[in-house]
């Protein structure tokens, strides 16, 4: 594992690795690309990858970020109904069979919003008129408002709380 303070070059390619994971619409969103350009510059040791230094190749990444945090589900941040879908992810399970445990849901994690023509290219859907559609990855529906040629789609996430090792 090497942080980017480390070899901040490694990350130069690291865009086609992120694009294999997420689904378009999901690197669109407002309050998150602002903030996620930051993380290098602000939190740069908590930025890391897993490379091969055989192969000179980045494995897989992983971006956090230091947290004030009680150690109780409460203090983690708002959450109301745990969200199924997000419950059986697959990437849940393999973080608890490592130890893990799931903390509370959180339904409007991610705000993400485009025209209706930006959510017809990112999910390759067609979008006739107003209303909340379910499309491919999603993990809620995203309303489109033919009208006002907006559509709005707030991700849910659940906590995933790993016991630091000192």
């Amino acid at each position: 594992m090497l942080r980017y303070s480390e070899r901040p070059e490694l990350w130069d390619n690291i865009r086609d690795l992120s694009d294999e994971v997420w689904p378009e619409y999901n690197v669109h969103g407002e309050t998150i690309n602002y903030y996620w350009a930051q993380l290098y510059d602000v939190f740069p040791e908590w930025q890391f990858v897993l490379y091969d230094p055989g192969d000179q190749l980045v494995l897989a990444e992983g971006h956090t970020i230091p947290l004030a945090w009680d150690g109780t589900d409460e203090d983690l941040g708002p959450g109301i109904d745990a969200t199924l879908a997000a419950a059986f992810d697959p990437w849940v399970r393999v973080h608890t069979r490592l130890g893990a445990r799931i903390g509370p849901a959180i339904p409007r994690s991610l705000h993400i919003t485009g025209t209706v023509g930006e959510w017809e290219t990112w999910t390759r859907m067609a979008f006739p008129e107003t209303g909340d559609y379910v499309f491919p990855a999603g993990l809620a529906t995203v309303h489109i408002d033919r009208e006002r040629d907006l559509g709005e789609y707030w991700e849910p996430n659940v906590w995933i709380i790993h016991q630091a090792r000192r």
